[in-house]
């Protein structure tokens, strides 16, 4: 093995001891303005999509709001056509 040291890799790793993985970079964010909703936080995800917390710039209240999943909308989309 070469002597030379490695200038992208970790002080542990040069040393020859295991460097525990990475955590997963976080998703991209929203777009925190949504028509006249203000995203403020998501609250939950599934299956369905993600629900967000979202506050109403006009009438001052905070809403739940759901934002379907791509694969959902793909399935109702497969099943209007088939109609």
């Amino acid at each position: 093995m070469s002597n030379q040291v490695n200038p992208v890799g970790t002080v542990a790793e040069q040393e020859g001891q295991p460097v525990a993985p990475a955590a997963p970079a976080p998703p991209a964010p929203l777009s925190s303005q949504v028509g006249r909703y203000r995203v403020e936080r998501l609250l939950s995800k599934g299956g369905f999509g993600r629900v967000f917390l979202a506050r109403d710039e006009q009438l001052h209240r905070r809403h739940r709001r759901r934002l379907a999943s791509l694969a959902l909308i793909a399935v109702r989309l497969l099943l209007l056509v088939q109609c």
